[in-house]
């Protein structure tokens, strides 16, 4: 870590110019939007299609998921996986998904934190430990608000939104008008900063998987920052110090800033320095 701030800053100088669940029950929050009507016009063909393109975005942005049940092809249930640092430090995140006719429903139905096998934490919106309320309205954010952000009917009121275990308490989603990579990588700064290396090491992954050149990974990383920096700047700064080892050589780190504005750059410097 030392190194790359170091690299960093030298780099400033030159370029001044330029899992399983256990059984366990846990909060529940469950909502449902029409789609049908004047926020968006879908048949149920064409929304399952988003929540597929949706799961297929999550995936790639290093997400693992397992269907774990199946009533149809518009009703079924996936287990979500991100995993962190260690083999059994990881998030689990139960999602049901109702598409019907003119609705979406969407239902959260556990959030477990793994620190390892036999040590874990529920989460629970109205727990008395605030980080523990934070990462759960987080996952409600990313599964639930995020899907419904991109399929278009963000500001559609709920035809059902209900919490069990708690109170619902309304909150703002903290990754609104995020792309649902800048959007993970948040939430993944947020869950577990100490796996960041990991989780982008993953995406930047799925970039070549995809075939991407050596110059879109670049203004992929660019992207990605420039999101992040308008939501939470120190966020923004751990994705690049965060890169893989071989997006933080000299000259791959040159072209990255290269795409972002002297504000931004400024502020890397600045946060450098206070390393």
């Amino acid at each position: 870590m030392k190194a790359t701030i170091t690299l960093l800053l030298i780099l400033f100088t030159s370029i001044a110019t330029f899992g399983q669940v256990p059984d366990i029950s846990g909060q529940t929050t469950t909502e449902t939007r029409f789609y049908n009507n004047k926020y968006g016009k879908y048949t149920k063909e064409m929304a399952l299609q988003k929540v597929n393109d949706y799961v297929a975005r999550l995936k790639n942005g290093g997400f693992v998921f397992n269907k774990i049940e199946e009533k149809s092809a518009f009703h079924f249930t996936i287990n979500w996986q991100q995993q962190y640092d260690q083999p059994d430090n990881k998030m689990v995140v139960i999602i049901e998904y109702i598409i019907g006719d003119n609705d979406l429903t969407l239902k959260l139905k556990t959030a477990v934190y793994f620190k390892s096998k036999a040590d874990f934490v529920v989460l629970d919106r109205n727990s008395k430990i605030e980080a523990v309320g934070q990462l759960y309205n987080n996952q409600v954010s990313l599964f639930i608000d995020g899907l419904f952000d991109y399929i278009g009917i963000k500001n559609n009121k709920p035809a059902t939104s209900t919490t069990t275990a708690g109170s619902n308490t309304n909150t703002t989603n903290p990754y609104s008008g995020m792309s649902t990579e800048a959007a993970a990588y948040l939430a993944s700064y947020n869950i577990n900063p100490n796996g960041l290396k990991k989780y982008l090491g993953n995406q930047h992954k799925s970039w070549e998987d995809k075939g991407y050149s050596a110059e879109k990974i670049t203004q992929s990383y660019a992207d990605m920052f420039k999101e992040v920096y308008t939501k939470d700047k120190k966020a923004a700064f751990e994705l690049i110090i965060h890169m893989p080892d071989s997006w933080l050589e000299a000259d791959k780190l040159k072209s990255v800033f290269s795409l972002l504005t002297k504000e931004q750059q400024l502020y890397i410097q600045d946060e450098a320095n206070r390393r």
